[in-house]
């Protein structure tokens, strides 16, 4: 094996680590419902008092396309490298983040996880007024 592809494993090995460590560190010490407290306050009408921000509605609606765009630019310069030599040294990194793409948010995420893991919603807790009890994120509900 090359000395590149080596070093990219072991690359790709630290990150899932730090990953893994970053979830178990979050599930330790309940971090998910900490941050979600301080959203949440019971005497509101509704609960979630900021929930109609500004910030929220914006990042609701735009928040996903930095990565479209991304990906759109990574296809125009797998269909445009051949016109373009220029483009040719960003073939390998533009195929691997659509592949990152495709697997990630789109295969793993939201073709099997979110449809069939069942996780409750924050709002759908019963800590904040919910009817369901509050799940870790490797505890299907």
């Amino acid at each position: 094996m090359k000395r590149d592809a080596k070093n990219l494993l072991l690359i790709y090995f630290l990150m899932a680590l730090f990953l893994i460590l970053m979830t178990a560190v979050i599930a330790h010490f309940k971090l998910d419902l900490v941050v979600e407290r301080y959203f949440f306050h019971p005497d509101s009408l509704e609960g979630w008092y900021q929930k109609n921000a500004p910030l929220w509605h914006f990042l609701y609606h735009y928040g996903p396309l930095p990565a479209l765009l991304l990906s759109l630019t990574a296809i125009a310069v797998l269909v445009f490298q051949k016109s373009a030599p220029k483009l040719r040294k960003y073939k390998h990194a533009s195929k691997l983040f659509l592949l990152a793409m495709i697997l990630g948010p789109g295969i793993i995420i939201n073709g099997v996880l979110k449809d069939h893991w069942g996780r409750p919603r924050p709002r759908q807790v019963a800590e904040f007024g919910g009817q369901w009890e509050f799940r870790e994120i490797w505890q299907p509900g």
